[in-house]
């Protein structure tokens, strides 16, 4: 399999509506594409590029440590960090994330810390979950990450509901309910859809999606807004500042009271070669895109990569290093919030 390339995935320009081509902010170059502009300053821009390493690294560290059996498993993200975190850097203080398992760097980007992403990871006992959830199954309270679900698509009607019960209160807090792959063809997908429609709940959708591969009768993902009453757009996902400009008109456009939008994030497929290494081609990498629109801006693209790079190793290592330190949740534990009043045959 050939990596797609960002013409795979559409042209440039402004918005791309239902089934269009996907829309773009940069061209392959980094310049800004014909009729654009950035959604982000020369500031704005560096904080989204360190978001967009520290989540690439981070992924990086726990695709080895599943590799050297400190955790079970990891659903890694690479290649899709545009969409992924894009999107969740779009959002607002007061939002509320619903993401699914490959969305770990979402919760990253709000601000759940390092720390508490490994504990999860490793199921030690001062994990948020005390050790009874799966590694990627994170919440953050403080940080608006509500719990992850290990059945697909399942936070998207969550995500409503609290758009809906946001708008009935006439808050402008907006849920973002995040999936990837083919989560869009589940039930949960379609009622919690027609639940946004038909309530214009404060709630925006993101789907990132490789390719429909047979999964739907439908071309793409957007068009199925239709059905239900909402506006749609497509996004190349390669394009981080494409996807930070589509995913706040869709987070503003619920804060109005206007409803819903859903909004496909087209990526392209890491490789991995024989002994393991994970590769993507130059035009198929949303990190690299970004560098080159940043060092066209005149910015130190090198010592940004290399600062946020050396920050994710050192909260890494000492976070694994506390992590083994505090060993796995007691077997007593086991039962803990699990019954009111724990059967005898069930106590230590």
């Amino acid at each position: 399999m050939q990596p797609a390339t960002s013409g795979d995935v559409g042209g440039e320009g402004g918005s791309a509506l239902g089934g269009g081509p996907a829309a773009r902010v940069l061209a392959d170059d980094g310049t800004l594409a014909p009729s654009c502009t950035s959604p982000l300053d020369l500031a704005g821009t560096q904080a989204l590029y360190t978001a967009l390493v520290r989540a690439r690294a981070l992924d990086l560290r726990f695709v080895d440590l599943q590799r050297k059996g400190d955790i079970p498993f990891h659903a890694s993200a690479i290649g899709r960090e545009g969409g992924i975190v894009g999107a969740a850097f779009a959002m607002e203080e007061g939002d509320a994330l619903f993401p699914s398992p490959r969305e770990l760097m979402a919760s990253a980007t709000r601000g759940v810390p390092v720390a508490s992403l490994v504990h999860q990871a490793m199921g030690t006992s001062a994990s948020v979950t005390k050790g009874k959830s799966p590694p990627t199954q994170v919440s953050g309270r403080a940080h608006g990450v509500v719990s992850v679900s290990g059945i697909a698509g399942a936070q998207l009607p969550h995500a409503t509901g609290f758009g809906w019960a946001a708008r009935m209160r006439g808050d402008t807090k907006v849920a973002l309910g995040m999936v990837s792959g083919g989560a869009f063809v589940t039930g949960d997908f379609h009622n919690a859809l027609n639940f946004a429609g038909v309530s214009k709940a404060n709630v925006v959708f993101v789907v990132v999606v490789e390719g429909l591969r047979g999964l739907s009768a439908t071309a793409t993902v957007a068009e199925k807004a239709e059905a239900y009453g909402l506006p749609s757009v497509r996004v190349d996902g390669n394009d981080v500042l494409c996807v930070v400009r589509e995913v706040s008109a869709a987070i503003a456009r619920a804060r109005r009271g206007e409803g819903a939008t859903l909004v496909e994030v087209v990526t392209a497929s890491p490789e991995a070669t024989e002994d393991g290494i994970i590769t993507l081609s130059e035009t198929s990498c949303p990190v690299a895109l970004l560098e080159r629109h940043l060092a066209h801006l005149g910015a130190n693209v090198a010592e940004l990569r290399a600062s946020a790079e050396r920050a994710i190793d050192a909260e890494v290592r000492a976070a694994v290093d506390d992590a083994k330190r505090a060993g796995p949740p007691p077997l007593a534990s086991l039962v803990e919030d699990v019954f009111a009043h724990v059967p005898s045959h069930l106590r230590a």
